[in-house]
């Protein structure tokens, strides 16, 4: 069970790192070319830009860092989400 929220935690930072990342990069790179060429028109934006991809970023860190922990602490969590099961499983 807890490797399996492990598993999906890895899938979830992949599609972010392959998919959204890229994609704030690249709108980020535009921006700056943007600026770059008419001056003041689009610097207000550079910041949030940043801002989501240092969010998006640590979102992918706090993902990882989780499924590291899932996958290793697997009878513990295991215990604390399926609780029922344990006490059947004393029971017999």
């Amino acid at each position: 069970m807890s490797r399996a929220i492990a598993l999906l935690q890895i899938i979830v930072a992949l599609n972010d790192s392959l998919v959204n990342l890229p994609v704030q990069v690249f709108v980020l790179s535009q921006r700056m070319k943007l600026s770059h060429a008419f001056p003041g028109t689009h610097m207000a934006l550079l910041p949030i830009e940043w801002t989501g991809i240092i969010s998006n970023l640590a979102h992918i860190l706090v993902l990882l860092v989780a499924a590291v922990l899932f996958w290793r602490c697997g009878p513990m969590i295991e215990g604390l989400l399926l609780p029922a099961s344990n006490t059947h499983e004393e029971a017999a």
